[in-house]
């Protein structure tokens, strides 16, 4: 497996149900270990590191993260995904459903660091009324019409340093999700991060009530999102 395709698992620690935190190399690297330590107290965590993922790796790449679920005996997993890693767990939660118990999304998108090209051809897709006319033929992972299928209940988390374009795609991701809650950080505090984390995880897993709020929030802005939960 070259570079460009490696997955790794760059801690392993704790007892209990296995929660993964996954990140591209290089990337939200400090943010992870404050959460990794805040999280080991209470659970087995698995801090997991891929390369920068693109339209070319993203089959690959997540096809390894199934492969390393496997290898580590994970099942019934909560996840928390940074930046464009949150590709890996959507693809994962649309093929193993069974596998993600729940997924926190971070700064997440629905396709791997689209160009500036590929944002404005979004743009107009979304207010054309006539489906999706302007896109490309591609073999790049696009999440937006397949957000849907994914069941398990899912946090979208923003904060002060999110750009408009992560802004734009947590408010479409937390629209589309069937189960959903929505939140926006004022702050930049990890520990008000990981506060968060923990709390989302107090969720049933089955039939959480979406439009409730995580239990003695400390949270910002309300954790809810516009549609019922799935029957």
């Amino acid at each position: 497996m070259s570079a460009h395709t490696e997955l790794r698992v760059v801690k392993d620690q704790g007892k209990g149900r296995p929660f993964v935190l996954l990140h591209e190399s290089g990337s939200y690297a400090e943010w992870v270990e404050l959460l990794l330590e805040a999280l080991v107290k209470r659970t087995r965590v698995l801090r997991v590191e891929c390369p920068r993922i693109n339209d070319q790796n993203w089959r690959v790449v997540s096809r390894a993260l199934m492969e390393l679920s496997a290898g580590q005996g994970l099942k019934q997993c909560s996840f928390v995904s940074f930046g464009a890693a949150g590709i890996l767990l959507q693809d994962l939660g649309l093929t193993d459903v069974k596998q993600v118990r729940t997924a926190v999304f971070i700064d997440a998108s629905t396709r791997p660091h689209p160009t500036r090209f590929q944002r404005l051809i979004d743009r107009l897709e979304e207010i054309m009324p006539l489906g999706l006319p302007l896109r490309l033929r591609t073999e790049g992972f696009d999440g937006r019409a397949f957000l849907h299928r994914i069941r398990c209940p899912a946090l979208v988390v923003t904060g002060p340093a999110s750009s408009e374009f992560h802004l734009h795609q947590a408010e479409l991701m937390a629209r589309h999700l069937p189960t959903a809650w929505r939140v926006h950080l004022e702050s930049s505090s990890a520990e008000l991060l990981c506060n968060l984390v923990c709390e989302f995880q107090d969720v049933p897993a089955k039939c959480p009530q979406k439009n409730g709020r995580v239990t003695a929030s400390p949270l910002s802005a309300p954790v809810a999102a516009p549609h019922s939960p799935p029957t």
